[in-house]
């Protein structure tokens, strides 16, 4: 799947990170596994149209396909696991 930017590789990584699947909040925030994803709404809605999806999104669920559990274990950035921390 190219033609992905590192910041929506990131966020594929860190939801495959914290089990594949979330709910957004009523501030358009994805929360997976207990934290909040620095990622706005938009790069979701836009990895969800990639062709071929990296997620899916039904109503509130944001959940990562077989091809975004591809993408986000094949990168090798390993950004994802600090990038949204606060410290």
């Amino acid at each position: 799947m190219s033609g992905l930017t590192d910041a929506q590789r990131r966020a594929l990584k860190w939801l495959h990170n914290r089990g594949g699947s979330g709910m957004f909040t009523h501030g358009q925030v994805l929360l997976a596994s207990g934290e909040l994803a620095g990622v706005m709404r938009a790069t979701w809605n836009r990895l969800a149209q990639a062709n071929p999806p990296a997620v899916t999104i039904e109503k509130k669920r944001c959940q990562i396909t077989e091809t975004g559990k591809a993408v986000a274990m094949n990168w090798l950035g390993n950004e994802a696991e600090t990038v949204w921390d606060d410290e």
